[in-house]
């Protein structure tokens, strides 16, 4: 019954508010960058010759962030295109984006009842999916979002794993005899010798005759139109390059080299693995037995006759969701790191084979939705993880009323703005739910289980603490936190229901987690900028701390000036006019407001962030819009 009630609260919200929202600041670029991506697993481009992926990408750097959840979530905004062709397509993306989100909310109440009752992950996933600055964000926030959604589904699914590991290994299959440790004949191990001699030796004369191999291809291709109909190699050409006639031959020669160049590094690898695994025979035969009678009891057991088809649809599934999570942020093998360790935990040494098949099937994935790594596919994963650790964007953020520089921000800063921007009763059960975890790890009362949530909300929050990376627009970048610091909710409203059985109490834990929907309601649709009364609401922390730093008020006032405005045909925007041009009548020229002088009879937005709103106050505010008695954004006409 709670599933069901999740399922059908999402639907019907996601109906009813998807077009209330305006576009956010990063959200157009990330759209492109979308479209980019698909285009980069086109066939007809790489049969033609025409396939550049670097200029496809663009100099943009979002090429640093995978694009994964974008690729879907364009595939599906297509599908809704067609099925409501009326719709505005960015109302469509934020759709798609809040039903990701409240998919996430429903894995994240599956994921709790391993530990809780089903009434109390009810009433924990309420609470955190009715907190405004998440609800808010959920909308508008194409990145942030859906790695949280996608870092709690790969948990969910890792933790499957471990699951079935455990059916699997319940019974051993197979007992270690050391009769059965030489497995390898002499006859086995003098043709192993013999294939890992000629690959070197291949390996050996490619490696030295390439600069000769590179100029005959490039000859051979470039003297093709010299050559006859007739001629063999012509022939497959042309079957081949089936756009020879357009394309340049220099386009297909470059290819070819850059083919010829992976097939060297393939062969150097295959020969250095066959190599050391041969030369490991000899000097270690007890140890490669024993990897290999345990890659034999892991097969016995996890692919056994019965249970083989669920098993790999567990583990497939596992590294899907994790390549994916990776695919939309690097952090995310930290996800893979702690599901490794529970199988670990639970396994040990046995638990070896299924973590090799578990890393490979993720790096395939990854690589398979992360365009950007399909080139120099190493240095570029270590180039975006250095570039994500210490995120190097420096750009100023408001925070208890000072101006810091985004590289050099107060170490409590994320601590803080939790504390002012999660609804006062999320605090409550919090903290409370902190104190009895600590109480019930030291008399031993805990599913041991459990540390997988201390370590996902400690290790980011004590990296943040101790190293204070670059962050801004408040705490975005580590939403992915929150379900684990929800997770302690669970314990409050855990022991609330076990100290009395009451439909009162029940009631009123109900009350306290549907808290934060008064705050979705008297913000709407600014629910992102939601501060709790501890700093006064949101007219309290205006001027104090970043409000609408995503700028979706232009929407707001963009259909205020279509609908009232009949003088001014241009619109000067401050910083992204493209969230204007979304929403703006035809009528209206859409200019990026960079000048100190604007022609008359012009419109000028401008917003609160960077307190661009008290610029040009010499010209006087013809549209204003305001949350309560705080004004977002307004436009200014020019006389």
């Amino acid at each position: 019954m709670p599933l069901i009630i999740l399922i059908v609260t999402g639907l019907i919200i996601g109906f009813f508010l998807f077009d209330d929202y305006g576009a956010s600041w990063d959200e157009p670029d990330l759209y492109t960058y979308a479209d980019q991506s698909i285009r980069a697993y086109s066939i007809h481009d790489r049969i033609s010759g025409q396939f550049s992926l670097d200029s496809l990408l663009g100099p943009d750097n979002l090429r640093l962030y995978g694009p994964a959840y974008l690729i879907f979530g364009r595939l599906v905004v297509n599908l809704f295109k067609f099925c409501l062709p009326g719709v505005l397509e960015i109302d469509l993306w934020h759709l798609v984006n809040f039903w990701v989100y409240w998919a996430g909310m429903i894995v994240f109440y599956l994921l709790l009842l391993r530990w809780f009752k089903p009434l109390v992950s009810l009433l924990t996933v309420l609470l955190f999916a009715t907190q405004p600055v998440v609800f808010g964000i959920s909308w508008i926030d194409p990145k942030d979002i859906p790695f949280m959604v996608l870092f709690i589904i790969s948990l969910y699914f890792g933790l499957k794993l471990v699951d079935r590991l455990s059916d699997a290994f319940r019974d051993p299959v197979l007992v270690e005899n050391r009769n059965d440790l030489l497995v390898f004949k002499k006859e086995t191990l003098r043709k192993l010798n013999i294939v890992c001699l000629c690959l070197i030796s291949l390996s050996i004369i490619i490696f030295l005759f390439s600069p000769t191999i590179e100029n005959t291809i490039r000859s051979t291709i470039m003297g093709m139109q010299e050559r006859s109909e007739s001629d063999l190699i012509y022939t497959i050409f042309h079957n081949l390059a089936r756009q020879s006639q357009t394309v340049p031959l220099k386009s297909y020669a470059g290819k070819a080299v850059s083919i010829f160049y992976t097939f060297r590094s393939g062969l150097t690898f295959l020969s250095i693995f066959l190599t050391t695994f041969s030369f490991s025979l000899k000097l270690f035969p007890l140890w490669i037995n024993r990897l290999i009678f345990l890659i034999k009891s892991v097969n016995a057991s996890y692919f056994k006759k019965g249970i083989r088809n669920k098993n790999i649809w567990t583990l497939s599934i596992a590294c899907f969701f994790l390549g994916v999570t990776t695919s939309t942020r690097v952090l995310g093998p930290l996800m893979g790191i702690l599901t490794v360790l529970e199988l670990c935990r639970h396994f040990r040494w046995r638990s070896l084979p299924i973590i090799a098949l578990y890393f490979m099937g993720t790096v395939v994935i990854t690589y398979i939705f992360w365009p950007y790594l399909w080139q120099d596919t190493i240095q570029r994963f270590i180039d975006v993880f250095i570039h994500m650790s210490d995120n190097p964007v420096s750009v100023g953020v408001l925070f208890r009323g000072t101006v810091y520089d985004s590289k050099d921000l107060p170490a409590d800063y994320l601590p803080w703005l939790l504390g002012v921007t999660l609804t006062i009763p999320s605090l409550f059960f919090i903290i409370t739910g902190f104190l009895i975890y600590c109480f019930r790890l030291v008399s031993k009362k805990i599913d041991i289980g459990t540390w997988i949530f201390v370590a996902w909300l400690m290790i980011p929050l004590g990296y943040v603490l101790i190293f204070r990376p670059a962050m801004y627009d408040n705490y975005r970048h580590f939403l992915f936190i929150l379900p684990a610091l929800f997770f302690f909710s669970a314990l409050s409203f855990d022991s609330l229901l076990n100290i009395k059985k009451s439909y009162l109490i029940q009631v009123l834990c109900f009350v306290a987690a549907l808290s934060g929907c008064l705050g979705i309601v008297r913000d709407h649709p600014y629910e992102y900028s939601f501060y709790n009364s501890l700093v006064g609401g949101m007219e309290g922390a205006a001027g104090k701390y970043e409000t609408d730093y995503w700028l979706t008020c232009y929407r707001e006032l963009t259909e205020q000036v279509n609908r009232n405005e009949s003088n001014a045909n241009n619109i000067f925007v401050a910083f992204v006019p493209n969230l204007v041009r979304y929403y703006a009548d035809k009528r209206f020229e859409i200019i990026k407001a960079n000048d100190p002088s604007y022609p008359p009879d012009s419109l000028l937005f401008l917003p609160l962030r960077r307190e661009a709103l008290y610029q040009y106050q010499e010209l006087p505010v013809a549209y204003r819009i305001q949350n309560g008695n705080v004004t977002l954004c307004l436009a200014r006409r020019v006389e």
